[in-house]
């Protein structure tokens, strides 16, 4: 079998060239409490049912200004997926604790 010495040069400059991803700083928990007041103020459209006036895109926009917005607030660049990304994990966190204190209020 003969190896192909300029197919693993090539693959060998690719692999050192590459730019590896970093990691991004963690949310402050001022980012978080903006993010929670930023998603409450839209929360209707957000998390609305789509219509002919609402669309999955209109939605996407507001996720894309609720980013610009915590970016502008607090310095630290964030996606809208990294602002989607946090609020799910917020909600899944916390969820078991609200569904707790429901049930607790429920036997009073």
């Amino acid at each position: 079998m003969l190896v192909n010495y300029d197919n693993i040069l090539t693959l060998a400059l690719i692999m050192t060239t590459k730019k590896s991803k970093t990691r991004s700083k963690n949310f402050t928990q001022e980012e978080i409490m903006s993010l929670v007041d930023l998603i409450h103020d839209q929360k209707s459209k957000l998390f609305g049912a789509l219509t002919s006036t609402l669309t999955f895109d209109d939605k996407n926009k507001i996720w894309e200004e609720i980013s610009g917005r915590l970016s502008e607030l607090h310095g630290n660049v964030r996606t809208r997926d990294d602002v989607m990304k946090k609020w799910y994990n917020i909600v899944t966190k916390h969820k078991p604790r609200i569904a707790d204190k429901l049930a607790s209020a429920r036997n009073l």
